[in-house]
């Protein structure tokens, strides 16, 4: 919920309302985010029906496992660039998505990263170089580098990319919860939207 300190809390500002509210309501916020993200890496690949994939970025290691960002996966066979970008908007459920690149081509290989991956446009080229990368957040400098190096992009959005980890993560509390099903009910909240429009 809150990616800067907070240095005091008042009715004027919009994040200190939501916490007011929450403390008024005596509600429990546990936030997931980075941390999430490392352990879900090829959930992006995997709901887009490109399966297989292995670690993209990785972070160090726990418990003997590697743990990271997001997931490389080699395509059985060459598929249009175009179709790519229809299934990535249909499995996504998005309106719109950004894209860089000839969409008569064809690709082998998508790197995926979720969330604001497009910061890591240039580490996934140099290190993978894959022919298509998935991801939200890019910048114009890290489109231009990809354009230099024959690598097309597909901004699926920050938003786009991350939405469908709610029922990811329904799932997942509700394999740990080892109560009466009709003690805790999980919710997926739908009130949050694409914060974007297109013109």
């Amino acid at each position: 919920m809150l990616f800067k300190p907070v240095k005091k809390i008042n009715y004027l500002d919009s994040k200190s309302k939501s916490i007011i509210k929450l403390i008024d309501n005596r509600i429990s916020l546990y936030s997931l985010h980075t941390n999430f993200d490392k352990i879900i890496y090829p959930y992006l690949s995997d709901i887009t029906g490109y399966t297989g994939g292995e670690l993209l970025l990785k972070k160090g290691l726990l418990n003997s496992e590697d743990i990271g960002f997001g997931s490389f996966v080699k395509l059985s066979k060459a598929t249009a660039f175009q179709s790519v970008m229809d299934n990535i908007k249909e499995k996504l459920k998005l309106d719109y998505i950004i894209y860089s690149g000839e969409i008569s081509e064809n690709v082998n290989s998508i790197a995926f990263i979720n969330g604001a991956g497009g910061g890591a446009i240039e580490k996934i080229i140099d290190s993978l170089h894959p022919d298509c990368i998935v991801t939200g957040d890019v910048g114009y400098h890290s489109v231009k580098y990809a354009i230099d190096n024959n690598v097309f992009i597909i901004d699926a959005g920050h938003f786009g990319t991350e939405n469908i980890l709610k029922k990811l993560l329904a799932e997942s509390v509700n394999d740990i919860i080892s109560v009466n099903e009709n003690s805790i009910r999980i919710i997926i909240s739908d009130v949050e939207k694409n914060p974007f429009s297109v013109y």
